[in-house]
């Protein structure tokens, strides 16, 4: 870096709006070269802040990808606002410094920082959540009930594919157990999805008589209401094996619980190209569920 060495050096600090001039006659011996050793320290990229960076472009990356396979929704936006926040963080910090006084940079800062800490923890306690609940290995006495997913021009989707293929795995190895299907319509123009299901079940090879249907529900919630309805109404087992992936286990298990049924999880494998959308989507809704939302 170049400093002039006239009678008047001006230090513009990103500290301050204003620009700061000093006398160097008044300088005292080293205090010049202190001062200039840390203008240059100010301007120096931290390592942190290209890693951020390059993981919120991972991240962009990671929640884009179920676009390119026709899935995109809550979660994915969630995530990519997330994604854009972490690209642009130290950049805007670094505008903010620059434009603002101290105070009100580093009161804003401070608000911002705390913020993002309590996210991050939030974050990782629902994750922590979500990770717990698929501990809970189901008795050969249950009801599987099977949670509905989206339909694609009458044929499950990806999701509800991998759950109906756990279902089939789960009944064959349990030649006993009972299964509810859930879901309704997602649309006037489709099949409801716990048809969908009710049909690939018996291409299957799944008897018609150990699979009852809820065609009405329209959320997880309204899933397990309707399906503990068709359990007392035929006397099944309240004791319930529900199928769905690794991240709806714990928000299914607990709605479960609170309507009187023991829960225990049975995991169907999310496909690796929408797992960041169901993700940042079962974020939200386990936020809601807490918040009584």
């Amino acid at each position: 870096m170049n400093i002039k060495e006239n009678s008047e050096l001006c230090i513009n600090w990103f500290a301050d709006t204003d620009t700061i001039c000093y006398d160097k006659r008044n300088i005292h011996n080293g205090e010049f070269d202190r001062m200039k050793a840390l203008f240059i320290k100010e301007l120096q990229i931290k390592w942190y802040e290209p890693v951020t960076i390059i993981i919120g472009f991972g991240l962009l990356i990671w929640f884009c990808i179920p676009f390119f396979f026709g899935v995109f929704n809550i979660g994915s936006y969630f995530g990519i606002f997330i994604s854009l926040l972490l690209i642009s963080y130290f950049p805007i910090k670094r505008f903010c410094k620059r434009k603002l006084t101290q105070k009100a940079f580093y009161i804003t800062f401070s608000v911002v920082n705390f913020l993002a800490t309590v996210f991050g923890i939030w974050v990782v306690f629902l994750t922590g959540l979500m990770i717990f609940a698929i501990n809970q290995i189901p008795l050969h006495n249950v009801t599987v009930v099977t949670l509905g997913n989206q339909v694609n021009g009458g044929q499950p989707g990806p999701s509800l594919t991998a759950r109906l293929n756990k279902t089939v795995e789960f009944l064959q190895e349990h030649p006993d157990v009972k299964c509810v299907v859930a879901g309704g319509l997602a649309s006037e123009t489709t099949l409801p999805e716990a048809e969908v299901m009710y049909r690939y079940l018996m291409q299957a090879g799944i008897s018609p008589d150990r699979v009852a249907t809820d065609t009405k529900s329209r959320n997880t919630q309204e899933n397990l209401v309707n399906a503990l309805q068709i359990i007392n109404d035929k006397g099944w087992n309240k004791n319930v094996a529900i199928i769905t992936e690794y991240y709806h286990q714990f928000r299914a298990g607990r709605l479960a619980d609170d309507l009187g049924m023991r829960s225990y999880a049975v995991c169907a494998d999310t496909p690796w190209y929408i797992f960041s959308c169901s993700y940042g989507r079962e974020l939200i809704s386990l936020t809601k569920f807490f918040c009584h939302l």
